[in-house]
């Protein structure tokens, strides 16, 4: 390339899309406020002082709780493989819309006359409900408009191009336009990928970026790159063309790492580089992992009796179990349970993975699975420093044994203490394959790339979502 004129970029970055989101549901929020003001001043009367009527009833109290509380119901939807996909956003509005009901009806009913704005916050309840769903039906079809796409070309027609392709076209639509892939293989020129045509090799890389107005390139080889190309791709990036790796993609757009197009040499730079010894992240984490597990404990104290009670009503045998599992550098725990299976469910003492319909779980074993209440006592873990509150799930030897001989780079998991909670968990429900087990692998790796307090804390919040939705597994 010779040219060295910049190319303006098209198209909406994922930070901005979720900027957009972020402000469109701000003005919702507010839009519900004045809307149940509105109606709650109509009610009451107060047509002609409004201003004095909201100051008397101290009218700015309950919903600067209800907004944070909508965030919150809503916090997951702005993950990039939810936010922009019409049939999980409505399922979530709906979610949010009915758990926030609850603690209504609690109020309406309990609460003493003339404390709340009982019919303001319903008011409330209902139209940020009704904003948000005309929001974000509106972003989505806006938001995958050809114009806001962004043009990108993938470089790379083989097994990772063809991955990273089903990724932005099947998995998280709506954010990039492929316009076409480059690769310098002269069998695969003319040819097609998932319907997107192989342009040529690197020489047409020039002609395609001005004619499709590519902002972005997706690099998608695994393999040494050939000086010709890497070249091209230097000169691409020079004039403003944005150069993003694959891995890194998939891992912006899924939360995952794809274990199965990864080199040693990548875990070696970049995976095992993030794992640090000594930094300010650990001490902080196990303090936070203290006070979590000594507020936790109180709360299993306070509770024992009554799930005594369940549990024991429900089917013959102990209240608890203890199990083997592997913590960190694979040395063996012994983490505790409130028993949600029937009494010696493995009594031929080989180990098996839950399903959802398992029938060796008991009526109120399955109900306290849905709310992760089974796994209570194991804040003793935490507090022994066996576990952590947030990390990679601890599993059994047996499987483990079994699956890093099937799955690469398996026992990776094990580099850091496994958690009552983690990424996996609140992003992925039952293995039943060792295909489930490799994708909730991902979300494992992913975790312990990038771990950090702020991720600790959005995992935190999403398992708060699961308990309130009943989503756990």
């Amino acid at each position: 390339m010779t040219t060295t004129s910049s190319i303006p970029r098209s198209g909406l970055t994922m930070s901005e899309r979720q900027a957009l989101l972020l402000t469109g549901d701000l003005i919702c929020v507010v839009m519900a406020v004045l809307i149940s003001w509105g109606v709650w001043i109509w009610i009451d009367g107060a047509l002609a002082d409004p201003i004095g009527f909201l100051r008397s009833k101290d009218a700015l109290t309950p919903f600067l709780l209800l907004g944070p509380l909508w965030f919150f119901l809503i916090f997951h939807l702005y993950d990039p493989h939810v936010a922009f996909h019409r049939e999980r956003t409505m399922f979530g509005l709906a979610l949010a819309t009915g758990i926030s009901l609850i603690p209504y009806l609690g109020m309406y009913f309990f609460a003493a006359p003339g404390t709340l704005p009982r019919v303001a916050i319903l008011v409330f309840l209902f139209s940020v409900s009704a904003l948000e769903f005309g929001w974000r039906m509106l972003a989505i079809r806006l938001f995958t408009l050809p114009m806001l796409r962004r043009p990108v070309a993938i470089i790379g027609a083989g097994r990772a191009g063809a991955m990273i392709l089903h990724v932005l076209t099947k998995e998280v639509p709506g954010h990039f336009r492929v316009c076409g892939m480059i690769d310098d293989d002269p069998e695969k020129h003319g040819g097609k990928v998932q319907d997107i045509p192989v342009v040529g090799g690197w020489e047409q890389l020039e002609r395609t970026i001005k004619e499709q107005g590519i902002s972005a390139l997706i690099l998608a080889i695994t393999g040494r790159i050939r000086p010709e190309l890497f070249q091209a791709i230097l000169d691409c990036q020079e004039r403003g063309v944005e150069v993003i790796r694959m891995p890194a993609l998939y891992e912006s757009l899924l939360g995952r790492v794809p274990i199965g197009y990864l080199s040693a040499d990548w875990l070696l730079t970049s995976f095992l580089d993030s794992v640090q010894l000594y930094d300010l992240y650990s001490p902080l984490k196990r303090l936070i992992d203290i006070l979590a597990a000594l507020s936790g404990l109180v709360f299993f104290v306070a509770t024992l009796p009554l799930f005594a009670l369940l549990i024991r009503l429900d089917s013959p045998g102990p209240i608890l179990f203890r199990q083997e599992r592997s913590g960190k550098g694979g040395h063996s725990v012994w983490i505790w349970k409130y028993r949600t299976m029937v009494h010696d469910a493995e009594s031929d003492g080989e180990a098996r993975w839950a399903s959802p319909a398992d029938p060796r779980v008991t009526r109120v074993g399955k109900w306290m699975r849905r709310t992760r209440m089974d796994e209570i006592p194991q804040f003793w873990n935490v507090l022994s420093g066996d576990m952590s509150l947030i990390g990679p799930r601890p599993e059994r030897p047996e499987l483990i044994a079994q699956l890093e001989k099937q799955i690469p780079f398996y026992r990776a998991r094990l580099l850091i203490q496994p958690g009552l909670t983690g990424w996996s968990q609140v992003n992925f429900g039952y293995v039943r394959t060792v295909e489930d087990t490799a994708l909730k692998l991902e979300y494992d790796l992913y975790y312990i790339r990038h771990r950090s307090l702020m991720l600790d804390f959005k995992i935190f919040l999403r398992t708060l979502g699961t308990f309130v939705r009943f989503q756990g597994s």
